[in-house]
Protein backbone atom coordinates (compact mmCIF):
# COMPACT_ATOMS: atom_id res chain seq x y z
CA UNK A 1 0.00 0.00 0.00
CA UNK A 2 1.24 3.41 -1.45
CA UNK A 3 0.95 6.21 1.58
CA UNK A 4 -0.27 9.63 0.04
CA UNK A 5 2.73 11.95 -0.17
CA UNK A 6 0.89 14.66 2.65
CA UNK A 7 0.55 11.69 5.23
CA UNK A 8 4.57 10.78 4.28
CA UNK A 9 5.49 14.48 4.97
CA UNK A 10 3.20 14.83 8.34
CA UNK A 11 5.37 11.77 9.28
CA UNK A 12 8.60 12.71 8.16
CA UNK A 13 7.85 16.67 10.15
CA UNK A 14 6.90 14.81 13.25
CA UNK A 15 9.91 12.67 13.40
CA UNK A 16 12.60 15.49 12.35
CA UNK A 17 10.56 18.02 15.01
CA UNK A 18 11.22 15.29 17.67
CA UNK A 19 15.09 14.90 16.32
CA UNK A 20 14.94 18.86 16.54
CA UNK A 21 13.89 18.94 20.09
CA UNK A 22 16.40 16.59 21.30
CA UNK A 23 18.96 18.55 19.64
CA UNK A 24 17.59 21.85 21.67
CA UNK A 25 19.13 22.55 24.95
CA UNK A 26 16.81 22.09 27.88
CA UNK A 27 15.70 25.58 29.40
CA UNK A 28 17.12 26.19 32.52
CA UNK A 29 15.53 28.00 35.54
CA UNK A 30 17.49 28.64 38.46
CA UNK A 31 19.50 25.60 38.31
CA UNK A 32 22.74 25.47 37.93
CA UNK A 33 24.45 24.30 34.70
CA UNK A 34 25.98 21.10 36.69
CA UNK A 35 22.48 20.54 37.78
CA UNK A 36 20.89 20.44 34.39
CA UNK A 37 23.57 17.85 33.55
CA UNK A 38 22.68 15.59 36.02
CA UNK A 39 18.62 15.89 35.88
CA UNK A 40 19.08 15.44 31.72
CA UNK A 41 21.64 12.49 32.85
CA UNK A 42 18.74 10.92 34.61
CA UNK A 43 16.31 11.04 31.86
CA UNK A 44 19.14 9.29 29.63
CA UNK A 45 19.47 6.63 32.61
CA UNK A 46 16.05 6.12 32.74
CA UNK A 47 16.10 5.00 28.84
CA UNK A 48 19.11 2.88 29.15
CA UNK A 49 17.50 1.05 32.01
CA UNK A 50 14.06 0.66 29.88
CA UNK A 51 16.06 0.18 26.88
CA UNK A 52 17.91 -2.86 28.52
CA UNK A 53 14.43 -3.78 29.79
CA UNK A 54 16.11 -3.45 33.77
CA UNK A 55 12.90 -2.78 36.00
CA UNK A 56 14.91 -2.83 39.14
CA UNK A 57 17.22 -0.75 37.54
CA UNK A 58 14.76 1.34 35.79
CA UNK A 59 12.75 1.60 39.24
CA UNK A 60 16.13 2.86 41.19
CA UNK A 61 15.58 6.02 39.28
CA UNK A 62 12.69 6.77 42.26
CA UNK A 63 12.48 7.93 45.26
CA UNK A 64 10.64 5.05 47.59
CA UNK A 65 7.57 6.53 47.55
CA UNK A 66 7.72 7.83 43.78
CA UNK A 67 4.51 8.01 41.98
CA UNK A 68 4.21 6.46 37.96
CA UNK A 69 0.96 7.85 36.24
CA UNK A 70 0.40 7.37 32.39
CA UNK A 71 -2.98 9.48 32.12
CA UNK A 72 -5.75 8.29 30.45
CA UNK A 73 -4.97 4.54 31.25
CA UNK A 74 -4.75 2.06 34.22
CA UNK A 75 -1.43 2.51 34.82
CA UNK A 76 -1.14 4.23 38.49
CA UNK A 77 2.26 3.36 39.98
CA UNK A 78 2.68 4.62 43.62
CA UNK A 79 5.83 3.74 45.11
CA UNK A 80 9.32 2.17 44.18
CA UNK A 81 7.78 -1.67 44.55
CA UNK A 82 5.10 -1.16 42.53
CA UNK A 83 7.04 0.48 39.99
CA UNK A 84 9.56 -2.33 39.87
CA UNK A 85 6.81 -4.43 39.88
CA UNK A 86 4.79 -2.89 37.00
CA UNK A 87 7.86 -3.28 34.17
CA UNK A 88 8.97 -6.67 35.45
CA UNK A 89 5.82 -7.81 33.90
CA UNK A 90 5.69 -4.97 31.30
CA UNK A 91 8.88 -5.57 30.01
CA UNK A 92 8.29 -9.48 29.13
CA UNK A 93 5.44 -8.30 26.98
CA UNK A 94 7.53 -5.32 25.53
CA UNK A 95 8.96 -6.06 22.27
CA UNK A 96 12.48 -6.50 21.79
CA UNK A 97 12.64 -3.47 18.68
CA UNK A 98 11.11 -0.89 21.16
CA UNK A 99 13.26 2.11 22.70
CA UNK A 100 12.46 4.68 24.88
CA UNK A 101 13.18 7.98 24.09
CA UNK A 102 13.08 11.23 26.24
CA UNK A 103 13.86 15.13 25.97
CA UNK A 104 14.12 17.09 28.65
CA UNK A 105 13.08 20.33 27.45
CA UNK A 106 12.81 22.42 30.66
CA UNK A 107 13.75 22.39 34.47
CA UNK A 108 12.80 24.84 37.13
CA UNK A 109 13.71 24.60 40.30
CA UNK A 110 11.04 24.88 43.47
CA UNK A 111 12.73 24.46 46.49
CA UNK A 112 16.78 23.90 47.01
CA UNK A 113 16.50 19.80 46.63
CA UNK A 114 13.35 19.65 43.92
CA UNK A 115 12.71 20.59 40.29
CA UNK A 116 9.94 20.55 38.03
CA UNK A 117 10.65 18.94 34.65
CA UNK A 118 9.02 19.25 31.64
CA UNK A 119 9.68 17.00 28.39
CA UNK A 120 9.04 14.69 25.86
CA UNK A 121 8.61 11.22 25.26
CA UNK A 122 7.90 8.46 22.82
CA UNK A 123 8.43 5.09 21.82
CA UNK A 124 10.50 3.81 18.28
CA UNK A 125 10.44 0.75 16.76
CA UNK A 126 13.25 -0.04 15.30
CA UNK A 127 14.24 -2.22 12.29
CA UNK A 128 16.36 -4.51 10.74
CA UNK A 129 17.34 -2.37 7.88
CA UNK A 130 17.95 0.78 10.28
CA UNK A 131 13.92 2.58 9.72
CA UNK A 132 12.68 3.75 12.51
CA UNK A 133 8.53 4.52 13.69
CA UNK A 134 7.48 6.40 16.17
CA UNK A 135 4.84 4.22 17.74
CA UNK A 136 3.75 6.58 21.00
CA UNK A 137 4.13 9.53 22.13
CA UNK A 138 4.02 11.34 25.44
CA UNK A 139 3.80 14.26 27.00
CA UNK A 140 5.95 14.27 30.26
CA UNK A 141 6.01 16.58 33.81
CA UNK A 142 8.09 15.39 36.47
CA UNK A 143 9.05 16.36 40.17
CA UNK A 144 12.49 15.19 41.13
CA UNK A 145 14.16 15.96 44.08
CA UNK A 146 17.83 15.31 45.86
CA UNK A 147 18.79 12.47 47.89
CA UNK A 148 21.70 12.49 48.76
CA UNK A 149 24.18 13.28 46.06
CA UNK A 150 21.64 11.84 43.52
CA UNK A 151 18.19 13.44 41.42
CA UNK A 152 15.61 10.77 42.29
CA UNK A 153 11.83 10.93 40.43
CA UNK A 154 9.64 11.65 43.03
CA UNK A 155 6.60 12.09 41.14
CA UNK A 156 5.80 11.38 37.38
CA UNK A 157 3.17 12.16 34.71
CA UNK A 158 3.19 10.65 30.98
CA UNK A 159 0.30 12.05 28.75
CA UNK A 160 -0.53 9.98 25.49
CA UNK A 161 -0.57 12.07 22.81
CA UNK A 162 -2.45 11.43 19.67
CA UNK A 163 -0.19 10.23 16.59
CA UNK A 164 -0.78 11.34 12.99
CA UNK A 165 -2.11 8.53 11.10
CA UNK A 166 0.76 8.37 8.99
CA UNK A 167 3.21 8.66 11.69
CA UNK A 168 1.76 5.37 13.22
CA UNK A 169 1.53 3.31 10.17
CA UNK A 170 4.43 4.73 7.71
CA UNK A 171 8.29 4.05 8.18
CA UNK A 172 10.38 6.85 8.95
CA UNK A 173 14.21 6.56 7.68
CA UNK A 174 17.18 8.27 9.89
Amino acid sequence: MRLPVSLVRAAVLLFVSARAAAAQPPRAIGVSDAELRDIVALAAQSDARWNARDAAGLSALYTAEGHNRIVGTPVDLRGRDAIRAYFTRSFTQTEPALVHHTVVEEVQRVSPDVVVVEGRVWLERTGADSAHAVVRRFGMNAIIVREGDAWRVRWNRARVEPMPAAASTATLGR
